[in-house]
């Protein structure tokens, strides 16, 4: 019997339990009361996590021999059995018999489960008490005390467990993630990357790493954190999302494109329908942004963004009464938005004096990346034709000229007159525009403002307005504004929309249209010569032309 016993016992401690069992069995045919097979076989059933086997096998060791090993087993047994007052019974048996390190910690994990902190950090206390070497008893006490938002006792506690365990990967990710919450992100990447040197596949720890990595900026090695994850589990969602963020971030659409395509497959998630619109919608594919947008809207049906693309989509897409529907809709979650009051205005052909700030701001904000290539294929010509016109006005005299551009835009019409002037202020409504405009190095001054803002300019030779006053209705002001800055003999140069509609007109463009007699009537008020007024060709909208008004008129007497 006791070869065959050693025998068995080396099969089992190597992982060959099937054989091991075979040989325990047949010891028991013998010796049925035999304790220490009875043990055995309970632990060897554990393992395979057949516990209900393993209690029989432990209950008949235990008529047999009442121990603390046995009973702090049994408990084990029962807790995984989820009989908690029974794995509760046998780890106080196991200590009332001898106190033991064990049965202490076994406890503490049971009433750290159930929440009971102060009775789970007695018995991990007590556990180091008996074995101050109880690794398992530090890691413990280190997540109550991390619990309980006392990091500093926390890090002490996981850091006593690397003294004594240095290859604890647990210690370290829970090191990583209170450095990460007291913002000391480059002890945070110190212990995650020890995480993840010892588990190379590590979930938690890459995408909290990759979280925090893009926190930092460093965008490329998130991206290998993110990819790692989903080649061990390619239905993680947040790594999808975070993939997504990424590239949209990089300016990449198309394949964060793929990463909310597949985020959406997995789950119905606000975000990723969201961000699916707005990358269709920046790839100019509107209906398929009408799609996921509208699934955005099944989840959230007071999100005002979504309202606010959809209404954009379909005003581009001429579809006016899904836009007015979207606008309406927006302006029943903030009943303040101005932009949708003035698109609904321009839609439903009702007058107003001038386009919100907020409306030209987003607007030109959006569209500033790709203005000028865009202009360039609608054969934009309001700076060329301004320029041509001011040669032939000045001839020679076209030199150290101080000119005042706005509305400038990217710089268009300042490029043109960049050579002949001593000085060149911008201004701008847009943020974005002017910031591609200084990096041509065009202006002495740029300036975000509008035309209340033009009369901290005074003496100036030559004020731009290269379709700008198609967002200023009511251009009384305008005018007065620009008498007073302009030297005599000063010009004002600008385009209009055209209409017959007195004196203007919000067109559904949402751009404003300006009669010729009201423009006369302007300029004979604020005491200006026409020298110029003639029909250009602005540019081409969807292959049809835009005519447009273009005036240069002097300034005579202020």
């Amino acid at each position: 019997m006791t070869n065959s016993f050693h025998h068995a016992l080396q099969l089992h401690q190597i992982g060959n339990l099937a054989s091991a069992k075979e040989i325990y069995n047949k010891i028991l045919i013998d010796n049925p009361d035999n304790v220490e097979v009875l043990h055995l076989l309970a632990i060897l059933h554990s393992q395979e996590q057949n516990f209900l086997k393993a209690a029989e096998f432990i209950e008949q060791a235990l008529t047999k021999e009442s121990s603390p090993t046995l009973h702090n087993n049994a408990g084990n047994i029962y807790k995984n059995l989820q009989q908690i007052d029974r794995a509760i019974f046998h780890y106080q048996k196991s200590l009332s018999l001898k106190p033991n390190a064990a049965a202490h910690n076994n406890l503490g994990i049971i009433y750290y489960n159930s929440g009971q902190l102060n009775k789970a950090t007695e018995h991990y206390q007590a556990a180091l008490a008996l074995n101050h070497l109880l690794v398992d008893a530090y890691f413990n006490l280190g997540l109550i005390a991390q619990i309980q938002q006392k990091l500093s006792l926390a890090s002490s506690y996981f850091s006593e467990t690397l003294k004594l365990k240095p290859q604890h990967t647990e210690a370290h990710y829970q090191l990583a993630s209170i450095a990460q919450q007291e913002n000391d992100l480059d002890t945070a990447i110190k212990h995650y990357h020890k995480v993840l040197k010892i588990d190379h596949n590590h979930i938690k720890a890459h995408y909290n790493l990759g979280v925090l990595l893009i926190n930092k900026g460093k965008l490329n090695p998130s991206i290998r954190h993110f990819k790692k994850i989903l080649s061990n589990d390619p239905n993680h969602q947040e790594s999808y999302h975070n993939l997504g963020v990424i590239f949209l971030k990089q300016n990449k659409p198309e394949i964060a494109l793929k990463y909310f395509l597949r985020l959406s497959q997995l789950t119905k998630n606000f975000d990723s329908y969201y961000n699916l619109g707005t990358i269709y919608l920046d790839l100019g594919k509107l209906q398929d942004a009408i799609i996921y947008f509208h699934e955005a809207l099944k989840l959230k049906p007071e999100n005002l963004e979504t309202c606010i693309n959809l209404a954009g989509i379909y005003l581009r897409k001429r579809d006016e009464n899904n836009a007015i529907k979207y606008y309406e809709q927006v302006l029943k979650i903030n009943p303040h938005n101005e932009e949708a009051k003035y698109l609904i205005a321009a839609l439903k052909s009702e007058n107003l004096s001038i386009a919100p700030t907020q409306y030209v701001q987003h607007l030109f904000d959006n569209y500033a990346n790709h203005f000028d290539q865009h202009l360039q294929l609608l054969k934009y010509k309001v700076p060329e034709e301004i320029y041509n016109e001011i040669i032939k006005i000045l001839g020679k005299e076209i030199k150290n000229l101080v000119i005042l551009d706005f509305g400038c835009g990217t710089g268009l019409a300042g490029e043109k007159f960049s050579l002949h002037a001593d000085k060149i202020i911008g201004i701008d409504l847009s943020e974005r525009m002017l910031e591609i405009a200084k990096q041509k190095n065009i202006y002495d001054e740029l300036k975000m403002g509008n035309e209340n803002d033009i009369i901290n300019y005074p003496h100036i030779d030559l004020i731009i307005a290269a379709d700008t006053f198609v967002y200023i209705g009511d251009l009384d002001k305008m005018f007065a504004n620009c008498r007073k800055i302009l030297k005599l003999g000063g010009l004002l140069a600008f385009t209009t929309e055209q209409t017959d509609h007195y004196p203007y007109l919000l067109q559904k463009t949402a751009r404003f249209a300006h009669s010729i007699s009201y423009l006369n009537e302007l300029s004979i008020k604020n005491n200006f010569t026409i020298l110029i007024n003639k029909n250009i060709i602005a540019r081409t909208n969807e292959g049809n032309e835009v005519k447009c008004n273009l005036f240069i008129v002097k300034i005579l007497t202020h």
